[in-house]
């Protein structure tokens, strides 16, 4: 973020759901005053409280760009959330250093209390950062912060953060290393992005954009598809001109929108540039934003941010709000009083943090609403330890298995012909690992997986998604074998704890394709 800037920055606007409450403009908080508003919800800080069924990964999948949109795996369009966190390198006095704010239980916490699915890690390369000294403590905290957001299912973005320098030129050597190595070391991972120079300032597009240039096939040679996002001058902001005079030969490339809510810079004017651009079909991904100023102090504009983040939904631009940290300034989420890296409740709240949570939070709800509500599994588990006994029926027309937990389905399908063949295994009540469930009407056949992909792609060909079948068990208790028959047209899987029986249709032609998914021991 750019500290004691004099050409402003852009103001973060959008809110459709209860979130202003009339307020306009308010003072700029105090050393260790409490949140301004309150946030509406009750946090507890407490990740055993939560059991997310459904990842921001298992629901989207890998990204790409469409047009000006951010798309998912299935070509719908996909607007993600996120928190930036500060300077990696920087440290709130004595009290709180900001990489400790990277841990597994802070980042389970964002997604699951602030409906949070993105994680910005800012990669300073001065101010003792990357390039002045601090690589190898950084690279520690990078590698972390990519590990917990890949284990939770959800997206980050490692930002290659000019702001002191100015022309990303200046360490372009060390860009061209550092994104080499690390588009390398996660050409695997669809949920990394990369944002190649935060915020260039004093040079032109034509500077910015030949910079690009030779980052983008360092990070092309390793990863043909990652989402690279390029910054734009004036810290972030001309997008307009930007947009007459594009990057030209690769996809999946985004273009940098910042802005402060407060800022007298950050008005309709920028705006305005944000809608020329989006007109003239550059995509745009809005990396950083703030309620207050562009020194990332000063006053709080509710209203000006509202009016941000209606434009940034309209446009299906996702954001990152500045920032993740305990320092007393207007733009942090945690009071300064606030020493905690994880187990936040509401008191920890500052302004910024309270305001986020309840512009997010409800988006969440709607987004887990549609992804994971399951509609095969509606009662409790139904054994005293809490699990589910999977039904195992079989139908000697068709030669297809289905699996339910529900008995009235299972009493269904017996009166109509099917032969009940017992408890297949038992499946845990809940767990982080949703096993799908499709229907081919066509073919008649039922299709299970733990697979977003394959459920998705399913999708695309004309299965019809029914929901969540039941979860498999996170600690992999009891395997269900899956195997495959190329010669049928319904039935054609087949799920098993029994290996033997896995082994003998093996023999018999059918295909074995791993693991299904797991039951409990």
């Amino acid at each position: 973020m750019l500290l004691k800037k004099r050409i402003s920055r852009v103001i973060g606007l959008v809110l459709t759901i209860s979130l202003v409450i009339g307020l306009c403009v308010i003072p700029k908080r105090n050393v260790g005053a409490a949140s301004q508003i309150q946030c509406n919800y009750n946090l507890t800080g407490n990740t055993a409280n939560y059991n997310t069924s459904v990842t921001p990964y298992q629901m989207h999948g890998k990204l790409s760009v469409s047009g000006t949109d951010l798309t998912d795996a299935s070509g719908n369009p996909v607007q993600l959330r996120g928190v930036s966190l500060h300077g990696i390198q920087h440290t709130n006095g004595s009290t709180t250093a900001f990489k400790d704010y990277v841990n597994l239980e802070s980042f389970q916490i964002l997604r699951d209390e602030w409906g949070v699915n993105l994680i910005r890690i800012p990669v300073y390369t001065e101010e003792g950062g990357y390039c002045s000294g601090g690589a190898a403590g950084m690279d520690v905290t990078i590698q972390n912060a990519v590990d917990y957001a890949t284990q939770l299912g959800m997206y980050i973005i490692i930002d290659w953060h000019i702001l002191s320098d100015g022309n990303p030129w200046n360490h372009q050597g060390e860009a061209v290393n550092f994104f080499n190595n690390y588009s390398a070391r996660y050409s695997g991972n669809g949920n990394v992005l990369y944002e190649i120079c935060n915020e260039p300032n004093g040079v032109d597009w034509g500077t910015i954009k030949s910079y690009a240039e030779t980052i983008i096939p360092v990070i092309r040679s390793n990863d043909a598809n990652a989402i690279i996002i390029v910054g734009t001058p004036n810290w972030s902001q001309y997008l307009d001109e930007v947009s007459y005079n594009p990057i030209q030969g690769y996809s999946n490339i985004m273009y940098t929108l910042h802005f402060y809510a407060a800022s007298q810079w950050h008005k309709d004017a920028l705006r305005d540039r944000v809608t020329t651009a989006h007109n003239n079909g550059l995509p745009i991904f809005c990396t950083e934003f703030g309620i207050c100023d562009e020194t990332g102090n000063g006053n709080f504009d509710f209203d000006s941010a509202a009016t941000w983040m209606n434009l940034l939904r309209q446009y299906n631009i996702s954001y990152c709000c500045w920032s993740l940290c305990n320092k007393d300034e207007s733009a942090s989420m945690f009071d300064s009083n606030c020493t905690k890296v994880n187990g936040w409740t509401n008191s920890d709240l500052a302004t910024t943090g309270a305001w986020y949570i309840n512009y997010t939070r409800p988006l969440y709800e709607e987004e887990m609403e549609k992804y994971s509500t399951p509609v095969v599994i509606d009662t409790p588990g139904e054994n005293e330890d809490g699990t589910y006994n999977m039904f195992r029926l079989y139908n000697p027309n068709s030669g297809e298995h289905f699996y339910t937990s529900d008995t009235s389905e299972r009493d269904g399908l017996i009166s109509f012909g099917w032969r009940y063949e017992g408890i297949g295994w038992k499946a845990p009540a809940k767990s982080n690992t949703p096993v799908y469930r499709l229907y081919n009407k066509n073919a008649g056949d039922h299709h299970y997986t733990m697979s977003f992909e394959e459920k998705e792609f399913l999708e695309s060909v004309g299965w019809k998604y029914e929901g969540i079948g039941w979860y498999s068990d996170d600690a992999k208790g009891v395997p269900l074998y899956r195997q495959y028959n190329p010669n049928a047209k319904a039935g054609s899987h087949n799920y098993t704890v029994s290996k033997s029986e896995n082994d003998n249709l093996v023999n018999f032609g059918w295909r074995e394709e791993g693991i299904g998914w797991y039951g409990v021991e």
